[in-house]
């Protein structure tokens, strides 16, 4: 017999969903067991009996397991949790928020129990963006993701399919952001055979609705669907399958759902790029998300933990060449490496990297090393100029380490003797453009250390004609043909 692919994997919750998921594991045939728990635990062994009898019918090796307390589930590979508090939802608009504070409770009591717990968590319980968060600050757990934008994308792909008249496996776009009313439905980024489309957005927002509806109308409770998520994220989350998988997790220090691509595991973001409506509807969602969750952090994180340096995915990197010299931006979110990559990519060559070799300039968001430094450099006899049209004070210790802050734009930096530009802000976009602008200096300063001349222009005059600057190679500047112009080192000053 095949060894399983996996160890065991927890179910906490034997409603519809949690029914479902731990029926596809059995049948699945690819972890070793199911370990299910419930609230009152009449479900939860009523569910095992019911999944031994299908695993020897179907000749299943996976072994059905009821488990009475969650924190039996801490030597599971991964943990799925779905359990749904006892209320009654009468909306008709915001449907999954509507047990925000019931289901709170429930979810912070079970990270409780898992705390610090190593394995995968998928969260399926609503609203379920920000029940991940939830679980994951209380339980301080690194690897949570909550399925939602994946079981929308999945109805998006094949609304679309049926209004345009095309097989669904020739549609690719993507639902993100909220899984709820202000989910993002990325139409510009959408193509069919690899060719944009002009997508009915309107109806396909309305359908997006109308389908998990008549789902309960008819069955009570969504469940295959949700299920069908929860298994891809499984198998990617423990690098059994390669595959992009739509899950809401801490981008940015924001929990929306986002595209990651799974290698052996390992995620990596894959965010589609945004029309400015869909920007805007994003940061909406956002802020929807972050005013729900708040109000819960107080009642059910006595000590906020910091997640200011905390991602479930991996740092990006954009490393900035230009002539002799080289630059590398880092950052724990993506939005600053892209910045960088579109700002310096039409005129120095800016490409990702998945590495970062001794960078020179990271730039994260961290609200928490903001006010860090913001008050150091208050404390301390300092200096106020102006950059970038804000005021910066600026403070420079003994050993030569350079603190800055712009408390108008919430952005603070430090630098030391022979170490890399930190900067730090509140907010992706502004931490994006001070990187773009410091690491644009920071190539120019290498430039002129190896002897070049910056040339604020795109052309010179030669022979009568105006050519395109380009970057010199040998000592000596070329045209736009490759051709040698003339004596000295001249580099184009960019934008």
């Amino acid at each position: 017999m095949t060894a399983a692919a996996a160890g065991a994997i927890g179910v906490i919750g034997a409603g519809a969903v949690g029914q479902s998921v731990a029926m596809l594991l059995a049948a699945g045939g690819w972890c070793e067991s199911v370990r299910i728990v419930s609230r009152t635990g009449l479900s939860a062994q009523a569910l095992v009996t019911d999944l031994e009898d299908m695993c020897q019918v179907i000749g299943s090796p996976v072994r059905a397991v009821h488990v009475v307390d969650p924190g039996q589930l801490a030597s599971c590979e991964a943990v799925v949790v779905c359990p749904r508090a006892e209320f009654v939802n009468t909306s008709r608009t915001n449907v999954r928020m509507a047990g925000l504070n019931a289901n709170a409770p429930v979810i912070a009591s079970l990270a409780r129990a898992l705390a610090h717990y190593q394995g995968l968590v998928v969260m399926v319980t609503n609203p379920v963006d920000v029940m991940a968060r939830l679980f994951a600050e209380v339980s301080d757990c690194p690897r949570v993701y909550g399925v939602g934008s994946n079981t929308d994308t999945a109805r998006y792909r094949l609304t679309l399919a049926r209004l345009l008249g095309v097989p669904v496996a020739d549609v690719e776009g993507h639902v993100i952001g909220e899984h709820g009313d202000q989910a993002v439905v990325c139409a510009s980024a959408t193509r069919v055979n690899g060719r944009p489309v002009e997508v009915p957005v309107g109806r396909v927002r309305r359908e997006l609705a109308d389908r998990p509806a008549q789902i309960n109308a008819g069955l009570g409770r969504t469940r295959c669907g949700p299920a069908g998520a929860v298994i891809a994220a499984l198998r990617a989350g423990l690098g059994l399958e390669d595959r992009v998988v739509e899950l809401s997790v801490n981008h940015a220090r924001r929990w929306r759902g986002i595209p990651l691509r799974f290698t052996a595991g390992t995620p990596t973001v894959c965010l589609p790029r945004l029309a400015g409506a869909e920007a805007r509807q994003l940061a909406a969602a956002d802020v929807k998300l972050r005013d729900a969750y708040e109000p819960l952090a107080r009642r059910h994180v006595p000590v906020r933990p910091s997640w200011m340096e905390k991602t479930a995915v991996t740092r990006t990197a954009t490393r900035i060449t230009t002539a002799t010299q080289a630059v590398t931006v880092t950052s724990n979110t993506p939005v600053v490496t892209d910045w960088a990559l579109r700002y310096f990519g039409p005129w120095w060559n800016a490409t990702s990297t998945t590495t970062a070799d001794d960078p020179r300039v990271i730039a994260d968001v961290n609200p928490a090393k903001v006010t860090e430094i913001a008050q150091r450099v208050a404390d301390h006899a300092h200096e106020e100029t102006v950059y970038a049209n804000t005021s910066m004070l600026v403070d420079r210790d003994d050993d030569g380490t350079v603190l800055a802050s712009q408390p108008d734009d919430k952005l603070a930096y430090r630098a030391e003797p022979g170490g890399p530009l930190h900067i730090y802000g509140c907010e992706d976009i502004s931490v994006a453009l001070a990187a773009a602008r410091l690491a644009r200096e920071v190539v120019r300063g290498q430039l002129v250390a190896d002897g070049w001349s910056i040339l604020h222009a795109s052309a010179v005059v030669r022979d009568g004609q105006a050519d395109s600057a380009h970057l010199g190679r040998q000592g000596r500047r070329e045209d736009h043909r490759g051709v040698p112009a003339g004596p000295g080192r001249l580099a184009a000053a960019g934008q």
